[in-house]
């Protein structure tokens, strides 16, 4: 079994939302309250994510639940896919040889498989978000590509709202390439110039993506805005680094990129950004397309760094395939140095290939340990990613299926986090045996389920942790994402 395909919390709103919006698209009619189903987040994603779940349950003949969900991922996996062959096709001619590796590398990183196998919103963001700081190189030779990059950016941001960050980088590649360029006085009008250009085309593709906002659109607009702002506000129980947050500290962004990247990666991603950095010190000569990789992974930190709530990991997958594209120019300019010095220890220039393979390796060891769940995925150093970041993977499906084989019939069991996505992993098996319910039951269950995405942040009940035996745990590698625990008998209690 592979849990990597457990039903997330809000994969049954997007699904459901996504079918609805599909079904309201393709009759035109803008003005029903579908439009209204999880109006807090624009509907692209949903959109693509109904698209595949309404064509391809068709062709797996029929609506079940698991047809429905097998088919709503059809379209994550395709984006996923996407944006490696996006990296090499529209990446080679800027990052030359580093494309290929990069798109290799994307394509083998357990974290981005993991995000590209649920039915959420993030990689749709982060294929979106990868286009625009490709196509952006192109306004060098061409300035329509300012029109092509604001309409990417618009459908990232109408993806999820989180690729919002991909506009202070936008903002950031311009205004250093118009600086560096600056033979023309009036480099910072022609910096404003495009921004201005590039933001409004931006802002017009994701008003009009959003039928939503139609309607009552400045009520709306500021009903959506009050919303995030709420949210912010109160905060959001998360788990990073061994303690929860209700606001998270602004170190959290660079914290998950370093659990969830590969060692040798992310040790050439920091080398990257200081590269950089230090070239724009000193005023040195910079191709466009390493300033335009420097700019979104520094300005999306950055700009993650803001937010006083991050959920999830998921939340900074946009600058996943960033993070391989810097690695793998580092990489490559590497073999270049090597290639042109007469060093007798790189024995025939061999280094720079063996890290490559390093590299591959890590991601090929990443997947094959966590085969269970990308999920639970973290680099060499941390090796429990539950241990270090809130995990969103409930292990459900696993534990769907030990209970099924080991756990007796009409048996009642006890769900901590959400009662709903164990049932819907017990229906896509078609079993309908057990009766569950909240933990608000807790004394009348026989058996207990708690995920490590509860446990992490509100711990195990005292009474279940002393008095009730721990039967199983589903993990991926080392990574624990749920635990089972079996009731005393009621003379014991």
């Amino acid at each position: 079994s592979s849990a990597a395909s457990d039903v997330y919390k809000r994969q049954p709103l997007y699904v459901y939302a996504g079918r609805s919006y599909l079904q309201s698209f393709l009759r035109l009619d803008f003005k029903a309250d579908v439009w209204r189903i999880n109006a807090e987040h624009p509907p692209i994603a949903k959109l693509l994510i109904g698209f595949t779940s309404s064509i391809f349950v068709l062709l797996l003949g029929g609506e079940n639940v698991h047809n429905v969900y097998f088919a709503a991922r059809l379209a994550p996996v395709i984006v996923g896919t996407l944006t490696c062959v996006a990296i090499y096709l529209f990446g080679r001619k800027h990052y030359g040889e580093a494309a290929f590796l990069a798109s290799l590398l994307t394509a083998m990183s357990p974290w981005l498989v993991y995000y590209s196998t649920l039915a959420i919103l993030d990689i749709f963001a982060a294929f979106f978000v990868t286009l625009t700081f490709i196509f952006i190189c192109y306004v060098k030779t061409d300035s329509r590509y300012y029109i092509l990059v604001g309409i990417l950016m618009g459908l990232a941001v109408g993806s999820k709202g989180t690729a919002i960050a991909a506009i202070p980088g936008v903002t950031l590649y311009l205004f250093i390439t118009k600086f560096l360029s600056r033979g023309n006085r009036k480099w910072m009008l022609e910096a404003l110039e495009s921004i201005l250009l590039t933001l409004i085309i931006a802002i017009l593709v994701f008003f009009v993506t959003w039928p939503f906002l139609w309607q009552d659109t400045l009520k709306r607009i500021l009903w959506v805005l009050a919303y995030h702002g709420a949210h912010m506000a109160r905060g959001h129980t998360t788990f990073y680094a061994g303690k929860i947050y209700t606001h998270i500290p602004p170190w959290v962004p660079i914290y998950i990129l370093f659990v969830k990247t590969p060692l040798i990666t992310f040790i050439l991603y920091i080398l990257f950004i200081l590269f950089i950095f230090l070239k724009l010190v000193k005023k040195d000569p910079i191709q466009h397309s390493y300033i335009s990789v420097f700019s979104w992974l520094t300005s999306g930190v950055l700009t993650m760094s803001a937010f006083p709530i991050i959920i999830g990991d998921h939340y900074l997958t946009f600058l996943g395939p960033g993070i391989f594209i810097s690695a793998s120019i580092v990489t490559v300019e590497f073999l270049k140095m090597a290639k042109n010095l007469k060093i007798k220890f790189l024995k025939g220039n061999l280094t720079p290939y063996i890290l490559i393979l390093l590299m591959i390796i890590e991601c090929l060891s990443g997947l094959i340990i966590y085969n269970l769940s990308p999920g639970g995925y973290a680099n060499e150093l941390v090796v429990q990613a539950d241990k270090a970041v809130l995990m969103i993977d409930t292990g459900f499906e696993d534990v769907a299926e030990f209970l099924i084989k080991h756990v007796e019939e009409d048996a009642v069991i006890a769900v901590a986090y959400n009662v709903d996505l164990l049932r819907i992993e017990l229906l896509r098996k078609n079993y309908t045996g057990f009766k569950l319910v909240d933990l608000e039951e807790l004394s009348d269950a026989e058996y207990a389920v708690f995920p490590s995405i509860y446990s992490q942040r509100w711990g195990i009940p005292t009474e279940v942790k002393n008095k009730w035996k721990l039967i199983y745990v589903a993990q991926s590698g080392e990574s624990i994402l749920s635990y089972i625990y079996k009731a005393p008998s009621k003379c014991e209690r």
